[in-house]
């Protein structure tokens, strides 16, 4: 068989009954105007229409499911003796993603049948935004036809061929067997899918994107013809340590506070935050390959070589900085404090005379 043997066992865990999740599916649909009988309201059509070229236009590259998959891991809640961590499974036409998190409940799939609805809560915000978007799950789209979702009680897909099929879920068996503790997705592949171009993307991922994330901590990838790949992060003294199969990668993280951060409808009653600066380290001398700058998962590189993390309000694909808001200009002129901290004079003895380096050529 060519299912992987992580896959291949079925432990059902259930946080409330599936009776009770399976009239929440039905109540969700109904509130869509769907009667189960092929009916629908009025507005479907259209609606179904902008959803369908939201998903197409909004993202550039079709793998960027991938790292809104990886931002769903990080927003999840865990129990406190587990290790938050996600599995990424390729085979055939199909892509399998599991996390061992607490599981949905009705807030979450409200949230996941909704374009534009988040559950997070205040509290949770002081920590930073790694996804702030209903529609960050609708990349999914881009590349897949039907996506199941077994989570606890709940067992139901989407699928976008079906009038407003990306927000109205059905209740439908999981495809695959699933493990206890798990909340599980499966991609079926559209035809027009280039799904050699998705295994290389996965394989290329680098474990420097579980730099900043804040409960994430492993990330193991299963695709064909090749080995599995474990990438890793582990907190050090002085930063944290990355790892690829082995292979081992250190940094020395620098964090300081911003302050007096201006109003912003996205950051309501947020006034303060922080920024990190990495540096890529080896034999304590300086890794000076071109780094990306993160909000909590890498945006794309601006020519620094060092990493810049901070809570950046991202343009809707989430694929670059929204350069017209005043809150990432403060977060800018806190990024140049920060940097001038730690250099002058050097925090780090290993930083002596070598910081100058990690600085753009045309700088």
């Amino acid at each position: 068989s060519c299912l992987p043997y992580i896959f291949q066992r079925k432990y059902p865990i259930m946080t409330i009954s599936v009776e009770t999740a399976r009239e929440h599916i039905a109540r969700i649909r109904r509130s869509r105007g769907f009667n189960d009988e092929g009916g629908s309201n009025m507005n479907a059509d259209d609606l179904h229409a902008a959803l369908e070229m939201l998903s197409e236009q909004l993202y550039q590259k079709p793998t960027r499911f991938i790292m809104e998959l990886i931002q769903n891991a990080d927003d999840n809640s865990y129990q406190d003796n587990v290790e938050p961590e996600l599995s990424i499974t390729l085979f055939n036409r199909t892509i399998l993603i599991a996390c061992n998190e607490i599981g949905f409940d009705e807030r979450n799939v409200e949230a996941i049948s909704r374009i534009s609805y988040s559950t997070k809560t205040k509290e949770k915000s002081e920590e930073g935004y790694v996804g702030e978007k209903g529609l960050g799950f609708k990349s999914v789209f881009k590349v897949a036809d039907v996506v199941w979702i077994s989570s606890g009680a709940y067992s139901f897909k989407f699928d976008k061929r079906s009038i407003l099929g990306m927000v109205t879920p059905i209740w439908e068996s999981f495809p695959y067997p699933t493990r206890e503790g798990y909340t599980e997705f499966c991609l079926q592949f559209s035809d027009s899918t280039n799904v050699e171009g998705i295994k290389n993307e996965l394989l290329d991922l680098q474990p420097s994107l579980l730099l900043f994330l804040r409960r994430l901590r492993a990330i193991t990838i299963s695709v064909p013809s090749c080995s599995p790949i474990r990438l890793a992060c582990t907190l050090t003294g002085s930063g944290r340590r990355l790892s690829k199969n082995g292979e081992v990668q250190d940094y020395i993280v620098y964090e300081q506070q911003v302050t007096n951060m201006p109003y912003e409808e996205m950051r309501v009653g947020i006034t303060k935050t922080r920024v990190l600066l990495a540096f890529p380290m080896k034999d304590k001398k300086p890794i000076l390959n071109e780094q990306e700058v993160f909000a909590f998962l890498p945006i794309r590189s601006y020519g620094f070589k060092f990493i810049i993390q901070a809570d950046f309000l991202l343009v809707a694909s989430r694929e670059d900085i929204d350069h017209s808001r005043a809150w990432n200009r403060q977060l800018l002129d806190g990024i140049f404090q920060t940097f001038m901290d730690v250099v002058n004079p050097p925090v780090n003895p290993e930083l002596k005379y070598q910081w100058p380096q990690y600085l753009p050529q045309d700088i």
